[in-house]
């Protein structure tokens, strides 16, 4: 039976080859290799002429045995593996696939090597590359999802929903672009309108902003936030408070500096501030300016004030005393000696509250010598009387005197 069958395929291969080199097979034929030159075509299982499928089978009689099916190429006489469908019917591409038309994938498709696309326009020419999530049904809603593999399990890379929202991060985007995750930006970004964040920001460099910035949340800033505009004044908005808070890593401050980068104004982690160029080291008390202070009025606080110089149990320093203190110490009792000026600065409140204190013990002094004054003024009276009376007497002797 072996025998008649490869001869009569022998005879049906002679008479192809002289009946215009073609074969119309009608039967199945069952053989090894067939070397051939030209095409080979196949009509439909339904039938010659007929509309219907036709077939390509990897199969043998036994029903049982598991067969692949391979196609392969022959370059410079090695043989290439070109397209090879398993026999569960998975198929793999062992080389280049170029595609000139549309490829349908119902299923899942698994490639090793890179997917390169060429322009709309056509192959070599210049223009967009096009990564559509469609089907032709014209009024489906799909999503694209670009996953990555991390120790086997999937990771939702990237995901652009139908509406064109973008997710990095995660599956469900709420914004055109929406990050779950941290992001490092080591170029520039340009932000035209209202930025919004909800949690930290960390800016390791410059930022420019030319929109709005709204921070519900920690704002934190390790470079230089710089206002940029050179043409118009920038400001600051603040609706209900600014909390500048300093912490207490060393040499910890907020500082505004001049043109010139020198400290207009400091103020370090005890809260004491320096207005003008001070030194830290010199910066002792609560406010320390390097420069003349303009005013309409200054108040200061006081725990007393010298009206205890009217008390009636007040001890008035004598004037003698006093001359005595000035002859010796060239200064008032309880004032500050030059000295002491120049080397810890003038205390105003200090040398306030001492000037009211000797300005009114100098009133009292002064109404002390108001009262010997008119006292001695009256008694300068009386004696101007009484020496009136006694040169009348006088007179009034002479005339007895002078008639005698």
């Amino acid at each position: 039976m072996k025998t008649t069958n490869k001869l009569f395929l022998f005879i049906v291969l002679l008479v192809s080859f002289f009946n215009t080199n073609k074969m119309d097979a009608q039967r199945d034929f069952r053989f090894r290799d067939i070397y051939a030159r030209g095409h080979t075509y196949y009509h439909a299982f339904e039938g010659k002429n007929k509309n219907g499928t036709a077939y390509i089978q990897a199969r043998d009689k036994s029903n049982r045995s598991n067969i692949a099916m391979q196609l392969r190429t022959q370059i410079n006489g090695n043989i290439r593996n070109a397209l090879r469908i398993n026999p569960d019917g998975n198929t793999s591409i062992q080389r280049n696939l170029s595609i000139y038309g549309t490829i349908d994938i119902r299923g899942n498709a698994f490639a090793k090597g890179g997917l390169f696309l060429s322009a709309k326009e056509g192959y070599g020419q210049s223009g967009t590359t096009f990564l559509e999530a469609k089907d032709n049904s014209g009024s489906s809603s799909i999503g694209l999802q670009l996953r990555s593999q991390n120790n086997g399990a999937f990771v939702d890379a990237f995901k652009i929903n139908p509406d064109g929202n973008i997710g990095i991060g995660t599956a469900a985007p709420q914004q055109k672009l929406h990050v779950n995750g941290n992001t490092l930006i080591t170029g520039d970004t340009k932000i035209n309108g209202t930025t919004n964040f909800d949690d930290t920001v960390t800016l390791t460099k410059g930022m420019n902003i030319r929109g709005d910035i709204t921070s519900y949340d920690t704002f934190n800033v390790s470079g230089t936030l710089n206002f940029a505009n050179t043409d118009i004044s920038q400001q600051i908005t603040i609706n209900k408070g600014l909390n500048l808070r300093l912490t207490n890593i060393p040499d910890s401050h907020f500082s505004v500096k001049n043109a010139f980068g020198a400290d207009a104004l400091y103020i370090d982690t005890d809260g004491k501030i320096a207005i003008g160029s001070i030194s830290n080291e010199s910066l002792t008390e609560q406010l320390h300016v390097d420069g003349r202070i303009k005013a309409v009025g200054f108040i200061a606080d006081a725990s007393s004030f010298p009206d205890y110089v009217f008390a009636e149990d007040y001890e008035l320093t004598p004037l003698a005393v006093i001359k005595a203190h000035t002859a010796q110490h060239h200064s008032l009792p309880g004032m500050p000696t030059e000295e002491e000026v120049v080397a810890n600065g003038l205390d105003l409140k200090k040398v306030t509250t001492i000037s009211v204190e000797k300005i009114e013990e100098l009133y009292l002094h002064a109404i002390k010598q108001q009262e010997l004054i008119k006292k001695q003024q009256d008694e300068n009276d009386t004696m101007k009387k009484m020496i009136l009376q006694l040169q009348q007497r006088l007179n009034i002797l002479e005339q007895n005197t002078s008639k005698n």
